[in-house]
C-alpha cells in the first residue's frame, strides 16, 4: 500500500531487540506532501490522539515529524491494524 487520499501510506515492521525479549510492531508512516502538508499532518495527529484518548478504535499514533523531518516531508507514524481491504465499485 503506498497511496491515500492526499498522502503516501508505508506498512512496515519496527523489530524491537532486546536482552529479555524481542517482539514486532506493526506500524504505518504517512507521508504529507504537498501544500499546507505541515498543516494537514497536524490536524490528522491531533485529531487521532483526541479520539483514542476517548475510547474511539482509532490506530495510536507514536510520532509526528515535521520541520525536522529526515525525509524532507511531514510525517506520522502509528499502529497499524490488520484487517481486509475492499473496493467497492458500485457508486
Amino acid at each position: 500500500m503506498t497511496g491515500g487520499w492526499e498522502n503516501e501510506v508505508y506498512a512496515f515492521d519496527l523489530l524491537r531487540i532486546g536482552s529479555e525479549n524481542s517482539r514486532s510492531e506493526p506500524l504505518i508512516l504517512r507521508v504529507y506532501p504537498g501544500d499546507y502538508a505541515d498543516l494537514k499532518s497536524l490536524r490528522e495527529f491531533e485529531a487521532m490522539q483526541k479520539l483514542h484518548r476517548m475510547g474511539y478504535p482509532v490506530p495510536h499514533v507514536h510520532l509526528r515529524e515535521a520541520l525536522e523531518s529526515p525525509i524532507g516531508k511531514p510525517f506520522i507514524i502509528m499502529d497499524r491494524v490488520e484487517g481486509r481491504f475492499i473496493v467497492c465499485t458500485d457508486l
